[in-house]
């Protein structure tokens, strides 16, 4: 409270909420559409991989971060 924050939120609810959202993805598309599904938890890993290996952009998931996830809560 010192600081100015007035409550406290633990990320790894939003960790969770992204695991269970990637794992429908995997589940929908991987092997029939895909031959992987790469994470989308760090956007700056998402961004490299995407600009260095843009031709399996398509395999990264579009699942929102867990700090988004938890901030929507």
């Amino acid at each position: 409270q010192k600081l100015g924050f007035t409550d406290v939120e633990e990320v790894a609810v939003g960790a969770d909420l992204c695991t269970i959202e990637e794992a429908h993805d995997f589940l929908e598309n991987v092997p029939d559409k895909l031959p992987f599904l790469a994470t989308s938890c760090c956007p700056a890993w998402s961004v490299m991989a995407k600009k260095e290996f843009p031709e399996y952009a398509k395999c990264i998931s579009m699942a929102l971060t867990p700090m988004v996830l938890t901030a929507r809560r």
